[in-house]
């Protein structure tokens, strides 16, 4: 059981690496060099933070939250999301029936 869990968590830290280096190149594309690209959104961080909370390595479960702020398209985008009035930090909830 162990060795899936490393098998499965490397391939989705790999994925994530990926998809880091790929919304970072995306992001040289549009804010330097002024050219339409996209970037791949969530994926990446969720990827990284589901891999670093399967494998099963000593302290790693504590850097859960690294991934989604490394990776450009997930961690930026929320903030800007929430800076747009998109992303609500919490429902309000009515407490008539």
């Amino acid at each position: 059981m162990e060795a899936i869990r490393w098998i499965i968590g490397c391939v989705l830290l790999l994925f994530f690496a990926g998809s880091a280096i790929t919304n970072a190149a995306v992001a040289h594309q549009i804010y330097i060099k002024r050219k339409s690209a996209s970037f791949i959104l969530f994926v990446g961080g969720i990827a990284g933070t589901a891999g670093l909370l399967l494998i099963p390595l000593n302290g790693s479960n504590e850097f859960w939250w690294l991934p989604p702020i490394l990776d450009v398209g997930t961690g930026p985008v929320l903030v800007f999301l929430r800076l747009l009035g998109l992303l609500p930090l919490q429902q309000n909830v009515d407490d008539k029936p």
